[in-house]
């Protein structure tokens, strides 16, 4: 597997902000809605996506630590809506085409 059409993003820092696009639910209490977002992550060619935090309600970014990757490496990242009902919906990786930068992503993470 390689990386052709992926762009790499480099950073050195020990945390960063990542934010993704959704719709806010025009009904908040529907069991359809969405509550919040589960963030995953996971090191470039791994198959297994590993759950790395959760916001707290609607929110379209977070912050994220080196330390909570599990060090400096290359990754993925993705987001999943989860709705009022518990349903998890489907991963949106970095690396879907339909990603941005466009054809997807991956970080390469070194030292500030």
């Amino acid at each position: 597997m390689g990386t052709s059409g992926l762009s790499p993003i480099y950073i050195a820092r020990d945390s960063f902000l990542i934010g993704w696009e959704a719709e806010k639910p025009q009904i908040d209490e529907l069991p359809s809605s969405v509550s919040h977002f589960n963030i995953y992550y996971r090191k470039l060619f791994q198959k297994k996506w590993i759950l790395l935090k959760s916001t707290c309600g609607f929110r379209l970014s977070t912050t994220i630590s080196v330390a909570d990757l599990g060090g400096y490496d290359s990754y993925e990242l993705g987001v999943a809506e989860v709705l009022n009902n518990g349903k998890i919906m489907e991963i949106h990786s970095s690396s879907d085409t339909s990603a941005r930068p466009a054809g997807g992503w991956y970080l390469v993470i070194s030292p500030p």
